[in-house]
C-alpha cells in the first residue's frame, strides 16, 4: 500500500499541527512523526519496497498519508516521489519567511545546533554558514 497524500513545507511552518488535525479524522491514517524515506539515497529501492509492505498494514481507512516538510527543499526528492507515487497529492504548508527564519533561529539555539547568542549577532553568522564546521547541524 502507498500513501495517498504527503504533507511537505517549510521548516517551522506548523506542519506538525496540520498533521495532528488531519490525523483526528476517523477515515484518515496519517503515519506518526516524519517519513524521511525519499531523501535517503542509500538502498532507496529496497527501503521503498519495505515501506510499501508495512505502510498502513492492517489499517482500513479511506486515505493514508505521511509528513516530511524537508521534501520541499531537497533537489533529488521530487523526482523520486514522482517516479514511485505519481498520483500522490501534496499538502504544502508555508509561513511568512521572516517569521519562519526567526522561529528556526531560536529552535536551533534551543536544541544546541548553534550557540546561544543575540539574534542580531547569530542570525547573520548562521546565514553566512559560519557555524558549519563547529556546529554541523546548523545546516539543517
Amino acid at each position: 500500500m502507498l500513501p495517498d497524500f504527503m504533507i511537505i513545507g517549510a521548516q517551522k511552518s506548523a506542519s506538525t499541527y496540520i498533521q495532528q488535525c488531519i490525523a483526528e479524522h476517523p477515515e484518515v491514517y496519517l503515519k506518526k512523526g516524519e517519513t524521511a524515506l525519499f531523501e535517503d539515497q542509500n538502498n532507496f529501492n529496497k527501503k521503498f519496497e519495505q515501506f510499501k509492505e508495512t505502510f498502513g498494514k492492517g489499517i482500513k481507512k479511506k486515505a493514508y498519508g505521511i509528513k516530511r516538510p524537508n521534501y520541499l527543499a531537497l533537489d533529488n526528492v521530487p523526482e523520486r516521489i514522482a517516479n514511485k507515487i505519481p498520483d500522490i497529492k501534496l499538502i504544502v504548508v508555508l509561513r511568512n519567511p521572516v517569521d519562519r527564519a526567526l522561529s528556526a533561529y531560536y529552535h536551533f539555539m534551543r536544541y544546541g545546533f548553534i550557540p546561544v547568542s543575540q539574534i542580531h549577532e547569530g542570525l547573520p553568522k548562521l546565514i553566512r554558514g559560519e557555524y558549519k564546521l563547529k556546529y554541523p547541524r546548523s545546516r539543517e
